[in-house]
């Protein structure tokens, strides 16, 4: 039986964005670095980084 994980570990996804002063990206609109991105800095898309921990560990268990 495939379990699902309820909480704050469930990756709310939503299309990628970054940040011009960060080094990563994010996907998940409940990641909490990612939500702390002032609106006038936050940009569509991946910008060539690489993913942000936080949202490849919610992303990662929500497969599961």
């Amino acid at each position: 039986m495939r379990k699902t994980l309820k909480g704050p570990l469930e990756c709310k996804r939503v299309p990628p964005y970054y940040s011009e002063n960060q080094d990563v990206y994010h996907m998940c609109g409940n990641c909490t670095e990612g939500n702390n991105i002032e609106p006038k800095n936050r940009r569509s898309g991946t910008g060539g980084k690489r993913l942000c921990k936080r949202c490849e560990s919610m992303s990662v268990r929500f497969k599961r």
